[in-house]
């Protein structure tokens, strides 16, 4: 992944490694992580602090760097481009060995800080009585919760913007979205979960709400290339989409007991893809 302009401030972390016994390899490391176009960057640097040549290997969550000979006083760096708009604090390590003959390998951790490159891009407002009931509170609780956890899945798994104006109507039966952005709840606590938010955020987004789904769901199924390809990465070459007028299934997220970790990764992961292909919320 080609890195370009830097867009955030870099937050550095640093360890220093010494000599573990007379024969250890002797390194010292830093951390720093960066934004940069549409990733966070992870980098960090050995430093052979020792008096021979070292074979230095850096691995972290994000990846592994090809094993490096460094002489004595130079450094090796390695940098990870995670394809992530944000990463949490971690530990990387940092694995030396001296190139004479019989020398042991010394593998030390090194810290690196959290950095977030995006702030929240899917957002709500949920709006609440002046002077909230017993029932109204009880309701804000379980639906602020909801929305939060379903936000924060899109965050996390798309690039996705969007913002919804959420109300409590006791008078609506289940749940409701349009493709304006409104999502409503009625009184039934067992839909302010995030399953129910999941399903009504794809109706935000063109699901079942516009012409534009029209053009993609005809004959029963979805035609969309990318989702549809996304679909068959899990469930085999021969599945499809299968949609009507309002939904589709599976990981349409229709009924309480389609509900999983799982599943609802996949819900937006399919959303996103279908947004990919064209559906728009217009």
């Amino acid at each position: 992944m080609l890195i370009g302009a830097v867009l955030g401030s870099v937050l550095v972390g640093s360890t220093a490694i010494g000599a573990v016994a007379a024969t250890a390899p002797a390194v010292s490391s830093t951390t720093s992580v960066r934004c940069a176009d549409d990733a966070a960057v992870l980098s960090v640097t050995a430093k052979n602090t020792d008096r021979v040549t070292l074979k230095i290997t850096i691995k972290s969550a994000y990846g592994s760097a090809a094993t490096t000979t460094v002489k004595a006083g130079q450094s090796t760096t390695a940098a990870f481009a995670t394809k992530r708009v944000s990463i949490p604090a971690g530990t990387a390590s940092v694995t030396a060995v001296k190139t004479t003959t019989g020398s042991t390998a010394v593998t030390t951790k090194v810290s690196y800080p959290a950095i977030d490159c995006d702030p929240a891009r899917f957002t709500y407002r949920l709006w609440r009585a002046d002077n909230p009931t017993a029932d109204q509170t009880d309701a804000y609780d379980r639906i602020e919760k909801a929305m939060q956890a379903a936000t924060a899945r899109y965050d996390r798994l798309t690039s996705l913007s969007r913002f919804v104006n959420v109300y409590y109507e006791p008078g609506v039966p289940t749940a409701e979205a349009s493709s304006n952005g409104d999502l409503r709840y009625g009184a039934d606590r067992a839909y302010m979960v995030e399953g129910t938010t999941l399903h009504e955020i794809a109706h935000t987004l063109g699901v079942g709400t516009t012409y534009s789904w029209d053009s993609f769901c005809y004959d029963g199924t979805y035609h969309g290339a990318k989702a549809t390809a996304l679909l068959r990465s899990w469930d085999g070459a021969g599945a499809v989409i299968n949609c009507d007028a309002g939904h589709f299934w599976p990981y349409g997220l229709n009924y309480s007991d389609e509900f999983s970790e799982t599943a609802f990764d996949r819900n937006v992961q399919l959303v996103n893809a279908m947004r990919e292909d064209g559906l728009t919320n217009d």
